[in-house]
């Protein structure tokens, strides 16, 4: 934490910002749906992006 977002006395900035096991693992689901989703469509853009250069091209020589 920054010494802005340090907790002091009463503060409840550590146990807000802490995940339980559970969330933590949830979070780590999410996070690796996301990546995967994000992974496939780049790999379909640039499968599109390389087709139409072919197309356009006239293809492979």
């Amino acid at each position: 934490m920054t010494s802005s977002h340090r907790a002091g006395p009463g503060d409840d900035a550590r146990w807000w910002a802490t995940l339980s096991r559970d969330a933590l693992e949830d979070e780590i689901r999410s996070n690796r749906r996301a990546e995967r989703r994000l992974l496939v469509l780049t790999v379909l853009v640039s499968l599109a992006v390389t087709a139409v250069a072919l197309l356009l091209h006239g293809g492979v020589s």
